[in-house]
């Protein structure tokens, strides 16, 4: 073929191979990565940083290829190739992940092992050993000094408020030794004692951020001031001032190393004070501290997490955000959220993998070297509201995912694993050698001084344990007895947590593998036991009007002493945490300038459940509820007052007061008044009755001697009906609304009850002669004798209506005569003749008047009848005579005898019907 010819064919072969090269040059290009990824990665765990040199460039650079293109043995975040312990996540982010009932398992670069280690605590004569690693004792530490320090908790000896230090280069040994180390600093000043207090350290500015905490166990009061520690000059300063976050406890606190700023989220404050109530209150507030300025500002995100106590946070330094998880409220929550400096609203963190149960009080810190957060302990709440204290350890990372851990330990517990815990002093040291995280006092560390100080160690980079040499470690007791093998006395004393006063009639009941236990305290808060040992025993406290307790007790030979007799005797002392109390002001409104207080008001929860009685000073007093972290009804009721009732804040324990008003009931008068008099009735009776359902019942009631009954009545409509003796009884009754606070009358008229006056006058039928004694019987009344005259006479008869009138009297028939009785009337005079009693041919004759029925002056028989016709022509005759001789005389003499005859006639006849002279 010639030449020429296979020119174009070189060339279109030549043309093919340059495509076939630089089709192969990308695949070709990720090798070295791959080789170099391979080659960086240190043989072990699975956290590694992959640092590569220079390529093309005078400055060193960091390549990182898509994370799934990583093996499994090094997916991790990648560090800079300066060698920083900082380690920064780069390369493609995954979506976010979702929230699963499913635990997902936990990333493979984030497999670092753990294990966990101890060093005892020595303590000298000297050393306040029982106010040293208390429940919510704040610590801080500083990496460039080497040196920790703890401040306050709640210990055995109360609230502490000792500075105790430490440095690791003094004494890298397993032993805190209070030789070595400052326990008071040489501040003139310092923050007064307190517990579950913020305390965090900025370590470019070499100082340590205090704020808040509860100084008061009684009041249950905490505090809002700000303290900075110089770690250099071992001082306390305190910057507070005006316009920082209100007063608070357990609140959620870390700070920015970055940017030099503190964030303070929510906390509770279990007796606040505002606008005059008082109660407990759980913060929802963000705040933020500038170490530049010592300045509070406070932030006001849109979407920001539930208020909460007890919550954890720490600083992602890989990512330059805040971390918070956990908390409670009125329940536990686990969730997380993230902040980030400048930003505007917390983010929530979807959960995955294994979420830890809800909690609050966990040790919480951030691991720089594997860039994740340690979390161990924590408390919750179980269905009856006694506490659950937590001792499993979690592993988070920033993009949400759960893992639990199980870290390793070289000897038995309680020598190298803590015990359950919670409000224990948390913090993550980076000393020379000596990365871990720092787990000191807690709950329930109160039964006893702490004897032991517990890290939590990553173990990927060493076979050597970090912080001190394995002959170092802890070691347990040399050829421990068998369990069960000895006889021993174990005393437990109970006192509250408040006031460390002794809690008789507790109930202390002892689980172990050798047998169970039960017993009660006396008087002096103790119960003596005698039980097998060694043994792991778990003591469940509880009390009246205490929270219980649960605390966990290795009792082994180390921690044993010898009485008397050569029986091992061990002191344990348990706190009871008493039930919050709701004191209750009760004050009355009844009208007037001032409210008066209201006692024996009964103050009830849920309107049901009476709690107290207040005093003389309106003040109820409850010993203790068992309801806590909630919001209740509070009411309060009385006698002669109206009920009212407020939502309150009940704390987990602590005091809340509060105030309610309840109106007095208005005043119901009676007045009861003679109608005609209108003059008050003394000792009127009658009834009231309430017109509306419901209480009080009808009552009765009496007037006094203005004619007046009062009763305080609730409000309502009332209406009354009155009597009295001699009165006609007014049963109309008046009507009268009564509102609360005020006062009404209602005024009864009442008649007189006067019946019928009469006058009876019993004759002889035949002489006309008044008889005497006799008997006049009007109606159903009692019969009136009559008297010298023969009159009868009756008053106020009745009722009214027809009656019959009847005289008697002995040897006489009855007579009678109908009448109609009235009101307040008078009859006029009646004359009742009876007739003897004789037959008529055989009755005497009348001899009453000499015999002849006629006159003792006249003879009997035909002569007095002769005197009797010639009487009156002898008159006529004399008349005449007088008439003829002396007319004017005889005129005169005529008026006068005339005239004073008719005057005595007619007096006689008003004596003889006068029934007043009868």
């Amino acid at each position: 073929m010639p030449a020429d010819a296979l020119v174009p064919r070189f060339r279109l072969l030549a043309f093919v191979l340059l495509v076939a090269v630089l089709l192969a040059i990308p695949p070709l290009a990720g090798l070295p990565v791959r080789g170099l990824a391979n080659a960086a990665a240190p043989r072990g765990p699975a956290h590694a940083s992959l640092s590569l040199p220079n390529v093309g460039s005078a400055t060193s650079s960091t390549i990182s290829p898509p994370q799934s293109t990583l093996p499994s043995s090094i997916q991790a975040p990648l560090s800079r190739a300066t060698g920083t312990s900082m380690f920064k996540p780069i390369g493609g982010a995954a979506a976010p992940p979702s929230h699963s009932a499913t635990p997902a398992p936990p990333a493979a670069a984030k497999t670092v092992p753990y294990e966990w280690s101890s060093a005892f605590v020595g303590y000298s004569p000297t050393d306040p050993a029982s106010l040293l690693f208390g429940e919510g004792t704040g610590v801080a530490s500083d990496n460039a000094r080497d040196e920790t320090v703890w401040f306050g908790g709640l210990a055995t000896g109360g609230l502490s408020n000792v500075t105790f230090e430490y440095w690791w280069y003094f004494n890298r040994t397993n032993i805190f030794n209070s030789s070595e180390v400052v326990n008071y600093t040489s501040s003139p000043t310092s923050p007064s004692a307190r517990t579950n207090l913020s305390f965090a350290t900025y370590q470019a500015g070499g100082v340590a951020l205090l704020f808040g905490g509860l100084t008061n166990l009684r009041t249950q009061a905490t505090a809002n001031d700000t303290w900075l520690f110089n770690f250099t000059r071992d001082r306390w300063t305190n910057v507070t001032v005006p316009g920082g976050p209100p007063p608070r406890e357990e609140a959620a606190f870390a700070v920015d190393q970055k940017d030099g700023i503190a964030l303070l989220f929510g906390g509770i404050a279990p007796s606040f004070t505002s606008h005059g109530s008082n109660g407990s209150v759980i913060w929802r507030d963000t705040w933020e501290f500038s170490f530049a300025t010592n300045r509070w500002t406070e932030l006001f995100p849109v979407v920001v997490p539930s208020g909460r106590f007890g919550a954890s946070m720490v600083w992602d330094a890989g990512n330059d955000q805040f971390l918070l998880v956990g908390g409670c409220a009125f329940s536990c929550t686990m969730d997380a959220w993230a902040f980030k400096p400048g930003a505007t609203n917390w983010t929530p963190i979807a959960e995955t993998g294994q979420i830890p149960p809800p909690r609050a009080g966990a040790s919480f810190a951030w691991d720089p070297g594997s860039g994740n957060a340690v979390l161990y302990g924590g408390m919750s709440f179980d269905a009856s509201g006694n506490i659950v204290v937590y001792g499993d350890s979690y592993r988070f990372l920033p993009s949400g995912a759960w893992s639990s851990i199980t870290p390793s330990a070289p000897g038995p517990a309680p020598l190298y694993k803590p015990p359950p815990l919670f409000d224990a002093a948390t913090t993550w040291t980076n000393f020379n050698d000596c990365n871990v995280m720092w787990v000191v006092g807690g709950n329930p560390s109160l039964t006893g001084i702490p004897q032991l100080v517990y890290v939590i160690q990553p173990t990927n980079d060493t076979p050597f344990f970090q912080c001190w040499w394995w002959w170092q470690e802890p070691a347990p007791p040399p050829q421990p007895p068998p369990p069960c093998s000895h006889i021993s006395e174990l005393v437990v004393s109970v006192e509250s947590s408040a006031d460390r006063s002794p809690i008789s009639g507790a109930i202390v009941s002892i689980r172990g593998q050798c047998l169970p236990s039960i017993g009660w305290t006396g008087p002096d808060g103790a119960v003596q036991f005698t039980i097998p040992t060694p043994d792991n025993l778990s003591l469940n406290v509880s009390a009246n009007n205490f929270h219980g307790n649960l605390t966990w007790y290795n009792y082994t030979y180390t921690n044993t002493s010898s009485n008397t007799s050569g029986t091992l005797v061990r002191y344990l002392l348990v706190f009871l945490v008493p039930f919050p109390r709701v004191n209750v002001q009760v004050l009355g409104d009844n009208g007037g300038i001032f409210l008066t207080p209201v006692p024996y008001a009964a103050v009830a929860l849920y309107n049901s459940s009476v709690i107290a009685v207040t005093d003389l000073h309106g003040w109820g007093n409850s010993s203790a509820v068992s309801a806590f972290n909630r919001t209740a009804p509070v009411s309060a009721s009385a006698d002669n007052y109206s009920s009212n009732w407020k939502t309150i804040k009940i704390p987990y324990t602590g005091v809340v007061n509060t105030t309610i008003i309840i109106l007095k009931a208005g005043t119901l008068t009676v007045k009861v008044l003679d109608l005609r008099t209108g003059k008050p009735i003394v000792r009127a009776f009658g009834t009231v009755t309430r017109l509306d359902p419901g209480l009080p019942a009808p009552f009765r009631f009496s007037t006094d001697s203005d004619g007046l009954f009062s009763r305080q009545v609730p409000l309502g409509n009332y209406s009354a009906s009155a009597g009295a003796f001699g009165y006609l009884p007014n049963a109309s009754g008046g009507r009268a609304y009564i509102p609360w606070v005020h006062n009404a009358t209602i005024t009864i008229h009442l008649l007189l009850d006067y019946g019928t006056n009469a006058s009876v006058r019993l004759v002889d039928a035949r002489t006309g002669s008044p008889i005497s004694p006799g008997l006049v019987t009007y109606g159903e009344a009692r019969p009136v004798p009559t008297n010298g005259r023969g009159w009868g006479n009756g008053t106020n008869l009745g009722p009214p209506g027809p009656a019959k009138i009847i005289g008697s009297a002995d040897g006489y028939a009855p007579n009678s005569t109908l009448v109609v009785f009235g009101f307040d009337t008078t009859l006029a005079p009646i004359t009742l003749r009876l007739t003897p009693l004789c037959p008529g041919a055989a009755c005497p004759p009348i001899t009453g008047y000499g015999g002849n029925g006629i006159s003792p002056l006249l003879p009997a028989g035909g002569a007095a009848l002769v005197i009797l016709l010639l009487a009156p022509a002898i008159l006529v005759v004399a008349g005449a005579f007088y008439a003829f001789g002396n007319a004017a005389r005889r005129s005169q003499q005529t008026a006068a005898f005339r005239s004073g005859i008719l005057g005595r006639a007619d007096q006689g006849e008003r004596a003889e019907f006068s029934p007043t002279e009868a």
